[in-house]
């Protein structure tokens, strides 16, 4: 009776869709590969992601941008609300993520860094005949992963050095297609683009020494 009640059990997962094995298989191997980093920062921070199909290019696709995010208590007497800026934000030191440290993904090797000398206002971007690349640092870790960190400032790193997961690599910036202090983060290996996880350990740690 046992048996005969398990190979209905199984016939049901084969017949009735969504919810047959190889419904289920097929979910598993479409499921975005992802990477684990070390925190991009030693303070409270946000990120936003780009969605699939948001963004394609290497570097782009599955990124995160992240802000720093502190309690102010300058805008409502008493209460402590979480902002990204002080005052209007019009400023780039208006925001606290204006120059704060920027940490090594990895213990890994950079590959490359940009620099583009123009600083934007917040809320608005430079005029298009001065657009250009973003400045950023990229690393290589030996299995493989690329990670690449874009609209820094004062990078601490040149091509070919080897750095250190946790390592202070440069500040956070405010260039190119930017419109407010914050940090591009995108990954991936060979042509895949990867999603983005931080180290939720090394972030405990980080926080704890706070």
């Amino acid at each position: 009776m046992k048996r005969s009640l398990w190979l209905i059990f199984l016939s049901t997962l084969f017949l009735f869709q969504p919810y047959g094995i190889n419904n289920l298989l097929a979910q598993a191997s479409e499921e975005i590969e992802a990477v684990v980093l070390y925190p991009v920062m030693n303070t409270t921070f946000t990120c936003a992601e780009h969605a699939e199909g948001e963004l394609t290019n290497l570097g782009d696709a599955y990124g995160r941008d992240c802000m720093v995010i502190r309690n102010d208590t300058t805008r409502l007497k008493g209460h402590r609300i979480p902002s990204l800026f002080k005052n209007n934000g019009l400023n780039n030191e208006d925001w606290f993520g204006w120059e704060v440290p920027v940490l090594a993904p990895f213990d890994g090797t950079v590959t490359s860094v940009n620099i583009n000398d123009l600083t934007n206002q917040p809320g608005k971007f430079p005029d298009r005949t001065e657009l250009e690349g973003a400045s950023e640092i990229r690393f290589s870790c030996e299995n493989g992963v690329q990670v690449v960190y874009a609209h820094i400032r004062n990078p601490d790193v040149e091509s070919g050095q080897s750095v250190k997961s946790g390592q202070e690599v440069a500040l956070i910036g405010n260039n190119a297609v930017s419109t407010a202090p914050h940090i591009h983060l995108g990954a991936w290996r060979d042509k895949t683009p990867l999603q983005i996880r931080f180290d939720l350990r090394a972030l405990g740690k980080i926080r704890g020494k706070k």
